[in-house]
């Protein structure tokens, strides 16, 4: 599944396979559950508290698992399951 432009609410959300790109992305509290969710050029609206600082952090840090492919266009990045 691909998303371009416009918003989306992650509340609630369980989402596999999905790419967002050039959305405005916002997120408050509850479960979400992701799995092969990929974020490219997106803006994010996080709301201050515990679940909200979870999922920044697991933003922000690196995946447990990558794989690189030097060739022109070939850079691949494999995020595991992640419950919030």
């Amino acid at each position: 599944m691909f998303g371009t432009g416009g918003a989306a609410i992650l509340d609630g959300a369980r989402l596999k396979k999905v790419i967002f790109q050039d959305v405005h992305v916002v997120y408050s509290r509850g479960p979400l559950e992701t799995e092969n969710v990929y974020f490219l050029n997106c803006t994010f609206d996080i709301k201050q508290q515990t679940d909200g600082e979870r999922l920044a952090l697991a933003l922000l840090r690196p995946p447990a698992d990558v794989t690189f492919d030097s060739s022109p266009n070939a850079a691949e990045l494999l995020f595991p399951t992640t419950h919030y």
